[in-house]
């Protein structure tokens, strides 16, 4: 599945007059470099301009040895790649301990259809963290705490939603057994591990552990209570009209559609059963991002609630014609994505 949906997305990138190396560092992918490159920079104290601060170590750190010996482009390449294919190895893997392996197939056919998923093959941090949330979530079903504990720590140092997938781990497991107990508690620890990690990275780069934080200003983010941000993209959708906004169209479909596959299976699954563990860290990958004054974004972040496609497993739809027709819609959607990619007018 990796293959087909690697080459599919070469041949589009390449069908639009594209550069699959440039089509690579693009956007986000260039400020990680720069972190590859250069190290944190702190330029500008009061964090109205952008700097590459904003972004985790964890994707520059993997990649740094490899840079040492072939250079930071031909890492960053190899590292980009190798990260979309054990993103989806490790949804595959964990789908079927946590369902079945027939769940397991759909999910990452699911992954390499949704829109989004152009932002796997670039070198940006959503595959790196997918990755590393699946395998905490294995691990965990496969009562391996100690693994799970690893690889949730390792989720938190790529995006800052992965401070959460260890206290994920830690809320499913309390629900699942109805005790608090040294796993629950060492999941959590794991979650504050990784936050003191990139905050003492930060501190001996720039002098300032939560400049990653703080980053965040320069980009108009800023914390706000669970749907703020769709409900000022819906507003905003409704003031442009007859005007479409794709951006906004996109992420709100996306957070709707991610939405309702995780209540149904939420609904369907349980969060005290096998599935558990997954679909915590799953609601906890979809409301963090929403947390905010706003949605950009959300067609890649959307990736990281990736226990979502378990309702492929439980929804009541068996017609070849309708699961046909998302997907076209699917492809569709992602020729229009890696043409704006390539134009350097959509920002993922």
């Amino acid at each position: 599945m990796w293959v087909i949906w690697r080459v599919a997305h070469l041949l589009a990138v390449l069908a639009w007059g594209g550069d699959p190396i440039e089509a690579t560092f693009a956007f986000d992918g260039a400020w990680m470099r720069s972190v590859l490159d250069e190290g944190y920079v702190l330029s500008d104290p009061s964090f109205t301009q952008q700097q590459n601060l904003v972004f985790l170590p964890g994707l520059p750190a993997l990649t740094r040895p490899l840079a040492l010996v072939l250079g930071s482009e031909a890492a960053g390449l190899v590292v980009a790649n190798l990260t979309a294919l054990t993103a989806f190895w490790a949804v595959f893997l964990a789908a079927r301990a946590v369902s079945d392996v027939k769940v397991a197939q759909r999910a990452v056919v699911a992954l390499a259809l949704w829109p989004g998923s152009l932002a796997l093959w670039a070198f940006m941090s959503e595959a790196a963290f997918i990755t590393a949330s699946a395998l905490a979530v294995l691990a965990d079903a496969r009562r391996r705490p100690v693994l799970a504990g690893v690889a949730a720590c390792a989720a938190g140092c790529t995006r800052v939603v992965g401070f959460a997938v260890g206290p994920a781990l830690a809320v499913a497991r309390v629900i699942r057994t109805r005790r608090v107990d040294r796993i629950a508690v060492g999941y959590v620890a794991s979650g504050a591990v990784s936050l003191a990690i990139v905050g003492l990275v930060h501190h001996i780069a720039v002098g300032d552990a939560l400049a990653f934080q703080r980053a965040q200003r320069a980009w108009d983010r800023s914390v706000a209570p669970p749907g703020t941000g769709v409900v000022i993209a819906v507003r905003q959708v409704v003031d442009r009209l007859p005007h479409i906004s794709l951006e906004l169209l996109m992420n709100l479909a996306g957070i709707g559609l991610v939405g309702l596959a995780l209540v149904v299976a939420t609904m369907r699954l349980g969060l005290g059963g096998r599935a558990g563990g997954a679909l915590v860290v799953a609601w906890a990958a979809f409301m963090i991002p929403l947390s905010s004054n706003l949605i950009a974004s959300q067609v890649r972040y959307a990736m990281g609630a990736w226990a979502a496609v378990l309702v492929l497993g439980v929804v009541p739809v068996r017609s070849r014609i309708v699961w046909g027709c998302a997907a076209a819609l699917c492809v569709a959607i992602s020729l229009v994505l890696s043409h704006r990619w390539v134009a350097g007018a959509f920002v993922a």
